[in-house]
């Protein structure tokens, strides 16, 4: 009978655990363990239940007894993997899975969370490997073609991502999340009727959805609705987990189209300022003069020297000024703009008021006597670009510096990228030294880049380690052709010349409307088309390149 106990007692354990009765599952474990401490699946089955009560890490222990006394347990791998991820161990997670793959190549599970592993950690092209292997062995796994789909969402490779979506879609045809998902890689490839169809199916099955709305919101403003488009994006401010989402969209469909008393007001629903750890005062008092206020960096660098220009107001007002900045841009700011106290960590005050620079045009929107202020004048640090002068070219050639990517690929938004094979190709009859000045180029773009040019380029890319170096590399070079990035603003604070290509749908300091943009007069853009054409801004960059590089 003793024989037969143990023999009934993983049964029942068993039983109990499917039926959600963890404790008492756990209860007959613990003793049969204890008697019977080389029972593989009692330990597993003990680390399963750890891990459904977060005892994570009784979970790990009680799942590595289950690997050590049966060599092959793939499952216990897997689990072992999960636990590890859990509490931040992606190391050993990796490890983990990648066992109970080597133990059971066929392992759809361990293969889909491997590809998860690595799509978090920006290897997407392992990941792409390890969901296909996983869809190879359950073609029906819709949790790996979804993951799929937005792995090549994100690398921007959207007509894959369109095609394993639609496969996702025959097996989950009512997902709302996957249509939306769909719907956004057509807005992202170009395609907004396709785009409309998708969300307002979403929509069909849940009224009201509020990130539907806002979704249908951006496709009619690419395509110039603006009114339309305005009208989706205050329907969903009814959501109050979307609301200030929905306003943001708002302030920056105002801002595009230069309403910039609106946009202001709307544009303190960015994401940078919900979480700020003091309040921002509706006004400023007037007179200013004599307020100690301290304002501190907002959003990226670019932001900041953007925002910069609606400093001088305060300073004309005779406010004492404070501005807590990025180290990377202190001693730029501190030679550029003496006549305000430059931080680069915390000061304790006191202060009346402390603001978010990119706050200032909205507070001092009525007080403003040109309501788009120039941008700050820059100087250069003259050593340094003496030092670096002597690491330029020297062949009596212009010499052109150029940017083909900006912002991190994973957000769509402020991702921009022009082909650097088609920039080659723009410049390859250009009697000029072409220095490359993006930040950390992929050999595979550097040879696109070389080999439709027709020669080799010169790569300073290292000079963006520098802030101060790249403004002292900026001031000695005869032009930059760049997607827009921070370097644009330190080029247009030391007054030189550069020409912009622009991404469409544009970011609204490029407005929506215009050939060029107010807040940047001089700078001539070259405008991707609606259809994501660069061919006609690349024929019309090269036409004023020519004469620029004569003179």
């Amino acid at each position: 009978m003793k024989n037969q106990t143990k023999i009934l007692d993983p049964q029942k354990a068993l039983s109990l655990f499917q039926q959600g009765k963890l404790n008492e599952a756990m209860a007959i474990l613990i003793p049969l363990l204890k008697e019977s401490p080389q029972f593989a699946t009692g330990w597993f089955l003990l680390g399963v239940i750890q891990f459904q009560n977060n005892e994570l890490q009784s979970a790990i222990e009680s799942l590595l007894n289950a690997t050590r006394y049966q060599a092959i347990y793939p499952d216990a791998y897997n689990n072992l993997g999960v636990v590890y991820e859990k509490i931040g161990n992606i190391d050993d997670a990796t490890i983990a899975y990648k066992t109970a793959i080597e133990q059971k190549p066929s392992y759809a599970n361990a293969l889909y969370n491997l590809a998860n592993i690595y799509k978090s950690s920006g290897k997407y092209d392992v990941a792409i490997d390890y969901y296909h292997r996983a869809i190879n062995v359950d073609p029906n796994y819709t949790n790996a073609l979804i993951n799929l789909g937005s792995t090549y969402q994100t690398i921007r490779n959207h007509e894959k991502a369109i095609k394993i979506f639609n496969q996702a879609l025959l097996l989950s045809p009512n997902d709302i999340t996957l249509l939306n998902n769909i719907g956004l890689s057509y807005l992202y490839h170009f395609q907004y009727d396709e785009a409309l169809t998708y969300f307002q199916k979403s929509l069909s099955l849940a009224p009201g959805l509020s990130s539907g709305l806002i979704n249908i919101g951006q496709v009619l403003q690419a395509k110039g609705e603006f009114i339309e488009a305005k009208q989706y994006f205050e329907k969903a401010m009814t959501d109050p987990q979307q609301t200030e989402i929905a306003k943001n969209n708002i302030g920056l469909l105002h801002l595009g189209q230069l309403e910039l008393k609106e946009g202001w007001e709307f544009y303190r629903a960015r994401s940078s300022i919900r979480n700020k750890q003091y309040s921002i005062p509706e006004t400023l008092p007037n007179p200013l003069e004599g307020l100690n206020i301290l304002l501190t960096k907002d959003q990226g660098l670019g932001d900041e020297l953007f925002f910069l220009r609606f400093v001088t107001p305060l300073i004309d007002a005779k406010a004492n000024i404070t501005y807590q900045t990025d180290s990377r841009l202190t001693q730029i700011l501190v030679n550029s703009m003496p006549s305000i106290s430059i931080l680069d960590s915390g000061s304790t005050g006191p202060y009346d008021y402390c603001l978010p620079v990119s706050e200032l045009p909205r507070l001092l929107f009525d007080r403003l006597p040109i309501k788009i202020p120039d941008s700050i004048k820059l100087k250069t640090d003259r050593d340094l670009e003496s030092a670096i002068a002597t690491t330029l070219p020297n062949n009596n050639k212009k010499n052109i510096a150029i940017t083909w990517q900006a912002g991190t690929v994973e957000t769509n938004k402020l991702y921009k990228r022009i082909d650097p094979e088609l920039m080659g190709k723009m410049f390859s009859n250009v009697d000029a030294n072409i220095l490359v000045l993006q930040r950390n180029p992929s050999k595979k773009d550097i040879k696109n880049l070389e080999k439709s040019l027709g020669r080799k380029t010169f790569n300073f890319s290292y000079i963006n380690n520098s802030l101060d170096e790249t403004l002292a590399f900026l001031n000695l070079v005869d032009e930059y052709v760049t997607v827009s990035n921070t370097n644009v603003h330190l080029m247009v604070g030391l007054g030189k010349k550069l020409k912009i290509f622009v991404p469409f749908p544009p970011e609204w300091r490029w407005t929506f409307n215009e050939q060029a943009s107010p807040w940047f007069p001089d700078i001539p853009l070259y405008r991707q088309d609606a259809s994501g054409c660069w061919n006609t801004a690349l024929s019309n960059c090269l036409s004023d390149l020519e004469p620029d590089l004569s003179s």
